[in-house]
C-alpha cells in the first residue's frame, strides 16, 4: 500500500495540511471480489463483493486507482451504520457541504455529489446485496440541498416518523426559493428569498440561526425577510443550536407545523421516548465541542513522560 502516493492523489488527508490525528492513515477500506486473507497490516480492512455492480459505482481517480462513488458508499454505510447516522451522511452527499475529516467541524461548500433520483436508479439496478434493503427503506427520508449539519439534524428530527424518533411532520424543501409578491417585495427590496426548511402545506419557515445571524446587520434582514413572509401568509420560526439541544423546544416548534395542517401532534409509535432520545443522542454529536488537544495530551515538550 503507497500511503504517499494514496495522499498525492487525495484519498486520504495530507500530515502537511492537517496537524491532528485525522491525517493518520487509516482504516483504509479495500473492495475485493474475492475471498481474500485478511491483512494483518494495522489500519486495512478489506471487504468482499461478488456482485456485479451497476455502472457508475466505481469512480476512477487515474489510471491505477479506483474509489466508491457516493450512491454505493451510502449502501456500504447503510449495511453497518445505524439508521440516524446513515442518514445524516446522506444528506451530506445529496447537500451543498461537507465538513473537512477532523475535529474543527469546519463546513466546507460542495456541490452535491448524489440526487434522490441517481439514488433511485442505481438501487433499482443494484443485484441483491447487503445494505441495498436498508438503504431502499431509507430513501424515502432523504432531502436535497441542505447547506450545514445544523439545517440536516433540524430537519431529520422535524420530518423523520415517529417510529424512527422524529416528529413526524410533512416533508421540509430545503434551501426552496419562493418569489416575493410585489407588496412583500416592499418590505426587503428583493424579488426572492431562500428559506432554509420550507414546509409547504403548513407555509411555515423554519430558519436554522447560527453565530453568525447575531450580527445587528444579519438581524435587520432577518426582520425585513420574516415580514415579507408574513405578507404572503408564510410563518417564520427562528431555531438555533441550543433549541436542538432542548427536545421540548424543538417539539413547540413540530407542534405550531403540524397544527398549522390541520393535524394534531400525538406521538404513538411504541417506546417513542426511547427512540426519540436515540435519535437526538445522534444528532447532539453534530454540535459537540472539539476536544482541547492539550487537554487530550497535556505532555509538554520536554517533560517527562509519566511511568
Amino acid at each position: 500500500m503507497d500511503i504517499d502516493y494514496l495522499r498525492g492523489v487525495g484519498i486520504i488527508p495530507d500530515p502537511a495540511d492537517n496537524d491532528n490525528r485525522a491525517a493518520e492513515p487509516g482504516p483504509i477500506h479495500l473492495l475485493t471480489q474475492q475471498r481474500v486473507v485478511a491483512s494483518r497490516r494495522p489500519g486495512i480492512i478489506t471487504h468482499r463483493c461478488d456482485v456485479a455492480l451497476p455502472p457508475g459505482s466505481l469512480l476512477q481517480v487515474d489510471a491505477n486507482t479506483f474509489v466508491c462513488g457516493p450512491e454505493l458508499v451510502f449502501v456500504q454505510i447503510a449495511a453497518s451504520g445505524n439508521a440516524a447516522a446513515t442518514l445524516k451522511i446522506g444528506y451530506e452527499l445529496m447537500g451543498l457541504y461537507t465538513l473537512r475529516a477532523d475535529d474543527q467541524q469546519e463546513i466546507v461548500p460542495a456541490e452535491q455529489a448524489m440526487t434522490v433520483q441517481s439514488l433511485t436508479d442505481y438501487l433499482e439496478q443494484l443485484p441483491p446485496t447487503r445494505g441495498r434493503r436498508k438503504a431502499t427503506e431509507l430513501l424515502p427520508l432523504l432531502c436535497e440541498q441542505s447547506r450545514s449539519p445544523l439545517e440536516t439534524d433540524t430537519a431529520l428530527m422535524l420530518y423523520l416518523p415517529h417510529i424512527r424518533g422524529g416528529f413526524n411532520t410533512e416533508r421540509p424543501l430545503l434551501n426552496y426559493r419562493i418569489e416575493l409578491t410585489e407588496q412583500a417585495q416592499s418590505a426587503c427590496s428583493r424579488s426572492s428569498i431562500e428559506c432554509d426548511l420550507y414546509f409547504p402545506k403548513a407555509r411555515v419557515d423554519v430558519e436554522c440561526n447560527s453565530a453568525y445571524h447575531n450580527s445587528e446587520q444579519q438581524r435587520r434582514l432577518d426582520d425585513e425577510r420574516a415580514t415579507a413572509l408574513a405578507a404572503m401568509g408564510i410563518l417564520v420560526i427562528p431555531v438555533s443550536i441550543p433549541q436542538i439541544e432542548d427536545l421540548d423546544k424543538l417539539e413547540a416548534v413540530a407542534r405550531i407545523i403540524t397544527r398549522r395542517v390541520g393535524g394534531k401532534y400525538r406521538p404513538r409509535a411504541k417506546a417513542f421516548p426511547v427512540r426519540q432520545s436515540m435519535l437526538h443522542a445522534e444528532i447532539l454529536k453534530d454540535f459537540e465541542k472539539p476536544k482541547d488537544k492539550q487537554a487530550e495530551n497535556p505532555q509538554q515538550e520536554g517533560s517527562e513522560a509519566p511511568s
